[in-house]
């Protein structure tokens, strides 16, 4: 049998799912420094560290691959604040580094820290807004948190780079880890509440609709 496709009408409220606004929010800020570390490395490479930025941004890679396995099985057996924890101390770690030395060594090794902190970071925010999605709003979920995630990126390209221009890296770097330290305020007081408190909601309700499902097929 043929069934009939149900159109509604467009409207910009669907093209945003509100149980991800929260997440999608931390991650807006914590990418806020990782659109400055894409685009000023070069410079940053050039005029304050012996170091090449094709190096550091291929340790970035591969920190960022490690990680997200780990990241994978620290949230099944876990769950997203302790996975989060971890990403915080490592983005933290990352800017520290760059902020209180030149020398190459340590830059790579902040590379790694950065790799280790979005590549736990990105997969368990992501996966935190598929959990609080209904299979039907599973795509305008992930579309709010990409949204979010280039948002961030595009953001701190413009506000931070133009903070360094101005004022130095110096100053830059400490925005840049009150960024990482905002997010983390953040994300435990109003996202992984909100988190809990929903996914409750809805195993709760997928309990009930359970119940009832199988108080029908009762003869």
């Amino acid at each position: 049998p043929i069934v009939p496709l149900e159109r509604k009408p467009f409207a910009f409220r669907d093209l945003l799912e509100k149980t991800s606004l929260p997440v999608s929010l931390v991650t807006v800020i914590i990418c806020l420094p990782f659109g400055v570390m894409m685009n000023y490395t070069a410079l940053y490479t050039q005029t304050e560290v012996k170091a090449a930025s094709g190096t550091f941004f291929l340790v970035l890679a591969l920190g960022m691959a490690v990680s997200r396995i780990i990241a994978g099985k620290t949230f099944d057996r876990q769950g997203p604040g302790v996975a989060m924890f971890r990403a915080f101390v490592f983005l933290a770690g990352a800017l520290a580094l760059q902020a209180f030395t030149r020398h190459g060594g340590i830059f790579y090794l902040s590379a790694v820290f950065l790799g280790f902190g979005y590549g736990i970071s990105a997969p368990v925010c992501q996966a935190m807004v598929n959990a609080l999605a209904g299979p039907e709003r599973r795509g305008a979920a992930n579309a709010t948190f990409m949204t979010a995630f280039d948002l961030g990126i595009c953001i701190g390209i413009v506000l931070i780079g133009h903070v360094q221009k101005e004022l130095g890296w110096g100053v830059s770097h400490g925005i840049e880890i009150g960024c990482f330290l905002l997010g983390a305020i953040l994300f435990w007081t109003v996202c992984l509440p909100h988190y809990n408190r929903t996914l409750k909601a809805l195993r709760k309700k997928e309990i009930l609709e359970g119940a009832r499902n199988h108080k029908g097929l009762d003869p």
